[in-house]
């Protein structure tokens, strides 16, 4: 997901380098292995980052989309909300 993100908001070498070293970092391992819902968020939040990344070129007739950008932000934020 980080590698699309990156090959489309950026370019393809911006991509590499961002999955790599998400990939390469200590948080992401010690977040994979806690088996807390940590990943989940991540998850959900790179699937808003790609909606609306894909969105932005169409800005004008995308309510619906946005919408469903809006909700998953909300759905993504609320576990995070809930352990404070």
């Amino acid at each position: 997901m980080i590698f699309r993100l990156g090959r489309r908001l950026f370019d393809e070498p911006v991509a590499w380098v961002s999955a790599a070293a998400f990939a390469g970092s200590d948080l992401f391992w010690r977040f994979s292995i806690s088996g807390q819902s940590t990943l989940l968020l991540i998850v959900l939040m790179l699937g808003l980052a790609e909606v609306l990344a894909r969105l932005e070129p169409r800005r004008d007739k995308a309510p619906r989309g946005v919408k469903a950008a809006g909700a998953k932000c909300g759905i993504g934020r609320a576990p995070e909300g809930l352990a404070a």
